[in-house]
């Protein structure tokens, strides 16, 4: 596990600097060593884009355990804010190769699990945004828990332009060039790509809904785009040259 670091520079107007930890991509493992380099890093808030766990509608609650034990553990020592990825909403391959995906007659999120995720402390973006310390933070719930398979945008537009900085998660980050490129959006926070799983000379060798040699697998970009590798691997292949990471962002003032 490493530690990535990344500086941006806004004109928005900030009470201070501020230092945010991106976890992505836990997928229910245990998180002690995580957990260690956040306590030691010590950031202002920790910033979770989805695929915490798996499937929440119910089907997935034992061994979605460790993803909540991280969630109540991270936010009874930091400030920390989580949108729901593509696992959560159930749609996702198997490790048997068999592929899991949500039905519409069904909640994404059942009613025990909406609990847990209140019961945790953390603050649940699904869809929405927040407030904090002048800063809106908001959530972009994977457009893979909806029928179409298309994200709704529709909470994005209803934002009124404040001029306060503007953090959205979103776990897929190839929605940034599609959707959200356009709109006044000052960090944008990702995962789900893995870093590409293999990477070779820097690049990433395919990642899920960019195939192969992904533009959007990891790195910083645009001074707005923050893309996590994942902090650990589900992919029956193995992560070459592509260690897991949580990134940490310092955002301050140009």
């Amino acid at each position: 596990m490493k530690i990535t670091r990344y500086h941006l520079k806004t004109d928005k107007k900030l009470i201070r600097d501020y230092r945010f930890a991106i976890v992505a991509d836990l997928h229910a493992h245990p998180c002690a060593e995580i957990m260690a380099i956040l306590l030691h890093e010590k950031p202002d808030a920790v910033l979770v884009p989805g695929d915490l766990c798996n499937a929440l509608d119910g089907t997935c609650d034992e061994e979605n355990q460790p993803g909540f034990d991280f969630l109540r553990t991270c936010a009874a020592h930091f400030r920390t804010f989580y949108a729901l990825g593509n696992h959560e909403a159930g749609s996702y391959f198997t490790n048997r190769g068999k592929e899991k995906r949500f039905s519409p007659d069904r909640e994404v999120i059942s009613y025990r699990n909406r609990r847990r995720i209140a019961e945790s402390g953390a603050v649940f973006l699904d869809n929405a945004f927040t407030d904090w310390e002048g800063i809106r933070i908001g959530g972009l719930r994977s457009g893979l828990a909806s029928p179409g398979g298309m994200p709704e945008l529709s909470f994005l537009s209803d934002e009124p332009d404040d001029g306060k900085f503007r953090i959205l998660l979103c776990h897929h980050p190839e929605y940034y060039p599609v959707y959200l490129r356009q709109l006044p959006l000052d960090m944008v926070v990702s995962g789900h790509a893995h870093g590409g799983q293999m990477r070779f000379f820097g690049k990433g060798v395919y990642a899920p809904g960019q195939g192969l040699f992904p533009r959007y697998c990891g790195g910083f970009h645009e001074n707005r785009l923050v893309i996590s590798r994942g902090v650990c691997n589900t992919a029956p292949v193995p992560r070459l040259f592509n260690p897991c990471e949580v990134v940490c962002v310092t955002v301050s003032n140009s």
